[in-house]
C-alpha cells in the first residue's frame, strides 16, 4: 500500500511508519515538527519506500505534494494533534 502517516515524527507515528515500512509499504511522513522529532524515525533512514516532509497536514499542498512521492495514495493515517493541554488552551 501507499500510505501517509500525519504527525509521524512523533511516538505513535513513528512507530505506525517503521510498522508499515517492516511490512512492505511506501509510506510519506508529514510533520511540522511542533511537538515530534525526525530522531523518531532513524531507523527508517535509507529504507525503500520511505520518505519524510516538513510541512502542515492541513495544506492541500503539502498532501499533494506527498502523494505524488508515492505515485498515488491508499491510506493517510491522521495522528497530527495539538498535543498537551498547554498547547490546547493557547
Amino acid at each position: 500500500m501507499r500510505c501517509i502517516v500525519t504527525g509521524g515524527a512523533g511516538f505513535l507515528g513513528s512507530h505506525l511508519a517503521e510498522s508499515l515500512i517492516v511490512h512492505g509499504n511506501e509510506v510519506v511522513v508529514i510533520d511540522d515538527l511542533f511537538r515530534g522529532r525526525w530522531k523518531n524515525l532513524e531507523m527508517l533512514k535509507g529504507s525503500p519506500g520511505y520518505y519524510k516532509m516538513k510541512g502542515d497536514a492541513c495544506s492541500i499542498e503539502v498532501l499533494k505534494e506527498a502523494a505524488e512521492k508515492l505515485g498515488g495514495v491508499d491510506v493517510i493515517y491522521h495522528l497530527a494533534a495539538i498535543n498537551g493541554t498547554k498547547w490546547f488552551h493557547e
